[in-house]
Order: structure tokens, then sequence, then C-alpha cells
């Protein structure tokens, strides 16, 4: 069972085709963009997925790109109400590494590139169906025969739709502001930084040089910036909804789903990305050892209890619900308590692989 279809070459389709093709399994990687995109929702690469990437030779390439984020920190009227050190993980990376997805994808795709593998780009999956357990899919104008397909085709996954495979959970009324931008700004640069204000909260983290990500879910969310920040040039904004949802069923027959065809989350505790190549790792490593039918199972009960954790983590610096000021008020208090959960969490290292 060696004929392998991927549908989506975001970070999940990527990884899933490099470890595939590292276990000598050869995959169709096909993906509807030209190029990988520049804006970059993903910053953060957790020591779980720095670990996974070791087989590959990818790991290191990263660690050579990005920078190391030490701390991260939860501010209020100026004052620093939680410091969590990251470098107390208990794994060979003490730190959250700041790279943009699309410098992660791009070195992901190379190293495909580097053992005989490539991406078919400008690809679109348009329908597909199941016949004697294979998989028949129409992409552009060509059938390709398949025995497993992965759709790792994003939010508004066509591989789950076609399926009417459900995705329940809930969405956030108000949008969430982003900025990438640059600023002289009063904080730490090699850390990460929660700024608790007012209805909610600002998320700030140096992606590199001066140009840092700014995002948050208030409307005036520059004015709220500590004081002694300097606002400079804006190379990217954008307004985004939140959600939090977990597919029904992340596998019906030979057709599997992962990333954020799988799940969608809020970027708190930066999950995301680095879920979704956790899930193809598993992906992978079930297919080399013949028992592709456990994935949907074992990792439908992984994804759910993450999305969870970050569903619950995300009402307290959003500030929205009743519990979430009292929260606020005890962090000091219980952060003695939390910090060991909470470092675990943030570092992707809650739970097995």
């Amino acid at each position: 069972m060696h004929n392998i279809l991927i549908s989506g070459a975001g970070p999940t389709g990527l990884a899933a085709g490099l470890f595939l093709k590292k276990r000598g399994i050869d995959a169709t990687i096909i993906e509807s963009q030209a190029a990988i995109s520049p804006h970059s929702k993903a910053l953060g690469v957790n020591p779980r997925t720095l670990t996974l990437l070791q087989e590959t030779g990818v790991t290191d390439a990263l660690l050579q790109k990005g920078w190391k984020a030490t701390a991260a920190n939860i501010w209020k009227n100026g004052k620093t109400l939680v410091r969590v050190d990251l470098a107390k993980n208990g794994t060979d990376y003490p730190f959250m590494l700041v790279l943009p997805q699309s410098e992660t994808e791009a070195t992901i795709e190379s190293a495909l590139n580097s053992i005989g593998a490539s991406v078919k780009r400008e690809q679109v999956l348009t329908e597909f169906e199941v016949q004697d357990n294979k998989v028949i899919a129409q992409v552009n104008t060509d059938t390709i025969h398949a025995d497993i397909l992965l759709g790792a085709d994003g939010a508004h996954s066509t591989v789950r739709k076609t399926l009417n495979i459900d995705f329940p959970g809930n969405s956030y009324a108000e949008p969430w502001k982003l900025y990438d931008l640059e600023l002289d700004i009063p904080l730490e640069d090699n850390e990460v930084h929660i700024l608790l204000v007012p209805k909610g909260f600002i998320f700030l983290l140096r992606i590199k040089n001066n140009l840092w990500r700014a995002l948050g879910n208030i409307e005036n969310l520059l004015e709220l910036l500590p004081k002694g920040t300097d606002v400079g040039k804006i190379h990217w904004q954008s307004d985004f909804k939140i959600s939090h949802r977990v597919a029904a069923t992340l596998q019906q027959g030979p057709i599997c789903l992962a990333g954020d065809a799988a799940h969608l989350h809020s970027p708190m505790g930066a999950r995301g990305m680095n879920l979704g190549i956790e899930d193809a790792y598993i992906f992978a490593k079930l297919l080399a050892a013949g028992e592709i039918e456990h994935y949907g199972k074992l990792r439908h009960a992984v994804d759910q209890r993450v999305v969870k954790g970050i569903s619950k983590f995300t009402q307290m610096p959003r500030g929205r619900v009743p519990w979430a000021a009292a929260a606020r008020h005890a962090l000091p208090f219980i952060a003695p308590i939390m910090l060991p959960i909470a470092r675990k969490w943030l570092m992707g290292l809650d739970h097995e692989v």
C-alpha cells in the first residue's frame, strides 16, 4: 500500500510527505496555490515539533533560521503578573523557536526536494470517490488512483466537506486583529508577552530585527501598546475570526484528515501548526507500520483534548466570560501551582505522541 495522495502542501501536508519519504514511502502531494504564502499566521515551532523533525534533518535547518524565545510573560497595568521560564521543559530544546510559518514550509519543502520528492502546485482536488476501499480522485483534468488520501487542505477542506464530516465547535463573535509591524518597544525582545487590557488582551512577539507580531481581540489594539512604544511601518494586517472545532471523525475508510482540516483553534499557545505536524508524524508512522486503521481514533482523542485546553486557556486573556476576570486577579496566587502545567502545555509536551 504505497500509493498515497496528500491534498494540501501547508506544513501538515509537507511534513506528512517528508515523514513518509524517510520511511521509504512515496506520496503525491498536490497544492492549489502556486507558491507558499508570504503571510504567516504561525510563528512558533515548539520542542515537540523540533524533536519529531529530528529524523528528517529539518530541525537543524530550522534552528539556523529562527531565534529562541526563552520565556513568556503576562502583564497587567505595566506589571508582570506571571513569568514562565520556557527553558525548564526537559527536552533538548529549552525554548520556543520563533520562525514564520512561510520559512518553516520552505525548509520542509526544500528537504523534500533534496530527497527526490516535490509538490505539484496549482493542482486542485475537485472531487473523489471510494470504490473497493480505494480512492479515485479528480485533480484538475487528471484522474488519480490512491490507496490512501490525506486531507491536509485547510480549514475549508474539500476532503472533509465531500465526506460530509461534521465540524462541531464554537466561534467568538468579535473579530481579532493581527499586525506585523515595526516597533521600538520597551519589552524584552527574546521573550513572549501577553498584555491584559480592559475587555481583552494583546499578544506581542518579535519576528525578527524590529518586526513584531501584535494580535488581540480589541479594536484599538495599537493604542494600548506599552508606554514608550514607537510604532513604525505596518507590513501586514488582517482581521480574523476565532473558532474552536474538531472534526467529528478524522478517518473514514482510506481517507484521513490532519491539520486545519481536522481541527481549528485560537493562536494562543502556538499549537496549530505544531499539532498538524504531529498529526503528520503519527499518520506516517502508522502507515509505515501497516496500522493506518488506528489513525482516526488515536489522533481524534489527542486533538480534541488539546483544542479543549486551548479554548479554556484563551478565555482568560480574552476576558469576555465572568470567570475570566476572577482568573486574572488570581493569577499571581495560582501561578506557582500552574506553572509546570502551563510550561508543558506551551511546549506541546502535555501528552504522549
